[in-house]
């Protein structure tokens, strides 16, 4: 019966969009991203792809780095903004939507200085990321 009641109770919530699936997060929030989910953000949608290598500084040099492929879709318009670490230098990737600026960090946070954690990403309007910069300060 227990087991019949939370199946009813997991159903009400996915039906009625209240599992958090429809949630559109908020610029300058740290979020969870996993392999294929769908984060929902006001201007876009954001997705992990997974990752690829790629030899630094030439492309047919031995060593690698790793970078993290994600799918940014407005519309009918897909793009793939990728974010490395490359040689150590954690920093964030800036990216744009129709125009408009936007920053992915990653790994590290430079506004709140502090570690993200893995599966973690901050989506910012550059804007933003730029003022709370200079607010740090």
């Amino acid at each position: 019966m227990k087991k019949i009641l939370i199946l009813l109770i997991t159903f009400c919530l996915t039906a009625c969009g209240l599992s958090g699936e429809n949630k559109v997060q908020n610029y300058g929030e740290k979020v969870n991203y996993s392999n294929g989910k769908e984060i929902k953000y006001p201007d876009f949608t954001f997705k992990f792809s997974g990752t690829h290598q790629k030899g630094f500084p030439l492309p047919d040099s031995a060593t690698k780095m790793t970078l993290y492929d994600f799918q940014i879709t407005k519309g009918d318009k897909k793009q793939t903004v990728s974010w490395s670490s490359g040689t150590g230098d954690i920093g964030p990737s800036f990216f744009y939507v129709d125009g408009v600026d936007y920053v992915l960090e990653m790994k590290q946070s430079e506004v709140n200085k502090e570690p993200l954690g893995e599966g973690n990403v901050v989506i910012w309007k550059r804007s933003d990321f730029e003022g709370a910069l200079k607010n740090k300060k």
